[in-house]
């Protein structure tokens, strides 16, 4: 199992057929939510894929945000040279 931020939820539904990561952004105070299908969230615990080939509807930000926690506003404050 994964690592995840201590200040990020994640709630995994398989009944439902989902895993939901949400967290509160630092620099908007909003609750930034991704949500994605059960059977993509096994297979990126698995290790063996590249999250890209796994979740390619998700932009960067929104992949970022899985692996490391960092909301997309956050990102472009620590990096702005980063962000077009």
């Amino acid at each position: 199992m994964r690592n995840y931020p201590s200040d990020m939820k994640v709630k995994i539904k398989p009944s439902e057929g989902e895993a939901r990561f949400e967290k509160r952004c630092g620099v908007t105070g909003e609750m930034f939510v991704i949500t994605i299908d059960f059977s993509d969230y096994k297979r990126w615990e698995r290790g063996m894929e590249l999250i890209q080939d796994i979740l390619p509807n998700l932009d960067k930000a929104e992949r970022e945000f899985l692996i490391s926690g960092t909301t997309p506003e956050e990102f472009a404050e620590m990096f702005p040279s980063c962000v077009r």
